[in-house]
């Protein structure tokens, strides 16, 4: 008889084992569902989209919650190839090719895509700045097994940094229009040049200047960008008027709708050129108004406080050079009147002083000098007067002085140039001392023979100590003694020269007579 089997305590053993093994993987498996359903919770959870595929062709990809709020796609959708896609990816307003998206990029490269922007258009045209990054997810054998993708709109920063730069550009334009008016820049080429740039920075189709007209209830189109209407044109005030209304309203005026408007009816400038919405500001003072800066667009547009506050800051540099441009205007005329009367008053001066001189019994040449000395101030006066800058070029003042005397610059050379600001009275002063020293040259130096010629030299090089040097040198072979140049010529220079804007300098060189003249501004 055969004796019953023993139990195998190998086999026990490695029974238990796998029990022990079994177990640990269930563990393990129930801590790995815990914590992918942890993250599945937060991918869910979390505030950004998230897209990922396990197809190499991206035909089917899968959505978070969050993601699928944010575009309005299902969770489980697919890549935009048919013909009729039910959303697109844009890139300067085109769509991007499916083999072009980020994710089947990662699929093809193996390398992680950051940061690149688009534009999803979804259903029902619902459109936002898309920021996208994707990575691969690889298995352990380290091939691409998923790639995952991560979505952010980021249409409020986009709109922040737009909005920022606009202002940027429209406070750079108000400053460029302060220094161009500074400048001296007319009104008439600043309102000329208004309409195209406020079309640009403010990015609409129709853009005017208006002025008012004295006595009158109409507006006169100064200027315009977008109206079929020529400059000139004049623009009605009454009730149908948006720019009346503004002045009348003595504040910046936005109309979004022009045909549901109930303030006033558009005009027909505005109606005949399609005119949606629009926004008007005062130029000048409202109690004292100039005109009317308008800009319209043909959509509907709502015209932000930055608009109106840049449109207004425009405005008022329009009407500060306005003023300006009026006030230089009638300056000129003042000028224009003063340099008439002043000429009239020099030349009855002349011919009282001809009456009287003719029967005085005096020296021929005293009164050649006075009669001289009277039309030097006349050229000096008319010098000044022409100049509208109130620069006098110093070698123009010395030419003037000179050119009756030497007409065809033979004899008389000017060197240098020296363009700086006298005042009326220091160019009167320095109008006298060349008149003395050409008279003077021609009676008895240099200039009073064939043989002799005079060097000019003006040298403005301490320009920035706000001084300016003149130099008469002559050169005569028969130079005469100082003595015998003295006169009433000298006693005019030395009273000149006492002047504190003025040093003047006389010696009688081998040669001839040289002075020199530091005017000290």
């Amino acid at each position: 008889m055969r004796s019953p089997a023993l139990p195998n305590i190998a086999d026990a053993s490695r029974s238990s084992q796998l029990k022990q093994a079994q177990a640990k993987i269930d563990e393990l498996n129930r801590q790995l569902l815990a914590q992918v359903d942890d993250l599945t919770a937060l991918l869910e959870l979390a505030p950004i989209g998230i897209v990922f595929s396990d197809d190499p062709e991206c035909r089917s990809l899968e959505l978070n919650e969050y993601g699928c709020s944010l575009t309005g796609l299902p969770e489980f959708t697919t890549t935009p190839v048919n013909a009729d896609p039910s959303y697109v990816i844009e890139q300067d307003g085109r769509p991007i090719a499916p083999e072009d998206l980020p994710l089947q990029q990662v699929w093809k490269t193996g390398k992680a895509l950051h940061d690149f922007r688009g534009q999803f258009v979804g259903p029902g045209d619902h459109r936002f700045e898309l920021l996208m990054s994707a990575s691969p997810v690889h298995d352990v054998e380290g091939e691409i097994r998923r790639v995952i993708g991560v979505i952010n709109d980021i249409t409020p920063l986009v709109a922040a940094r737009e909005d920022a730069e606009s202002r940027a550009r429209h406070h750079a334009y108000v400053a460029q229009l302060g220094k161009q008016s500074i400048a001296d820049i007319s009104a008439e080429q600043m309102i000329a040049e208004l309409p195209d740039r406020l079309a640009e920075l403010l990015s609409v189709d129709f853009a005017k200047v208006l002025l008012c007209l004295p006595g009158q209830d109409e507006l006169e189109l100064a200027s315009s960008h977008g109206f079929d209407v020529p400059p000139g044109t004049r623009v009605g005030t009454g009730a149908q008027s948006q720019a009346r209304y503004t002045l009348t309203m003595r504040e910046p005026v936005t109309v979004e709708d022009l045909s549901t408007e109930t303030r006033f009816n558009g005009p027909p400038l505005l109606r005949d050129a399609g005119v949606v919405s629009g926004l008007s500001v005062i130029i000048g003072d409202p109690d004292e108004p100039l005109g009317v800066l308008g800009v319209h667009t043909a959509t509907a547009r709502a015209f932000s406080d930055d608009d109106r506050s840049f449109l207004q800051s425009v405005s008022n540099v329009l009407a500060a050079t306005l003023r300006r441009t009026a006030a230089d205007r009638q300056k000129q005329l003042l000028l224009d009147e003063l340099r008439h009367r002043v000429k009239n008053m020099l030349a009855t001066v002349q011919s009282v002083t001809s009456l009287t001189l003719r029967g005085a019994g005096l020296d021929p040449e005293v009164k050649e000098r006075l009669t001289n000395r009277i039309q030097t101030l006349a050229l000096a006066h008319d010098l000044n007067f022409r100049r509208n800058d109130d620069v006098v070029d110093l070698a123009e003042l010395v030419r003037i002085q000179i050119e009756p005397y030497d007409p065809n610059e033979e004899r008389v050379t000017v060197r240098g140039r020296s363009a700086c600001r006298l005042p009326p009275d220091v160019a009167i002063d320095m109008s006298m001392i060349v008149h003395e020293l050409v008279t003077n040259a021609i009676k008895h130096g240099a200039l009073a023979g064939d043989e002799g010629e005079v060097t000019i030299t003006l040298d403005d090089g301490s320009q920035q100590q706000n001084r300016v040097r003149f130099e008469w040198r002559e050169r005569h072979p028969r130079a005469q003694d100082p003595q015998t140049r003295a006169g009433s010529g000298t006693m005019l220079l030395k009273a000149i020269g006492a002047q504190p804007h003025f040093d003047v300098d006389w010696t009688m060189a081998e040669n001839g007579l040289v002075c020199s003249v530091t005017v000290n501004l």
